[in-house]
């Protein structure tokens, strides 16, 4: 699998943020519950044929899916933090970087 961070930017401002598209769709069911929003034909694998591009969004309370890889979405806080960092060590300090962000 590759090394992504899937980002959801929703009408009201708020962002949904992960690395499994299967997290990614539960976030957004429990989004839809909480607000009273009918979601109920969104499925893993539309929401992973939007976020490829394959599928128009169709969905009016999402404005705009981003697929991002995991060393541009954490490259601030990893040279600030892990600079000196060897190669082969920096999947280990990405990893610490979303953990500690509390993305999964």
């Amino acid at each position: 699998m590759r090394p992504i961070v899937y980002i959801i930017s929703l009408k009201d401002g708020e962002k949904l943020i992960s690395i499994n598209i299967k997290t990614l769709h539960q976030q957004v069911i429990d989004y839809c519950n909480k607000n009273n929003i009918d979601c109920e034909k969104l499925s893993i694998t539309r929401l992973q044929n939007i976020t490829l591009g394959r599928t128009k969004n169709k969905y009016n309370f999402i404005e705009k899916i981003e697929r991002i890889p995991k060393e541009e979405y954490v490259k601030d806080e990893l040279q600030l933090r892990y600079g000196d960092c060897l190669e082969h060590r920096k999947c280990y300090y990405i990893g610490k970087i979303l953990q500690r962000r509390g993305i999964n």
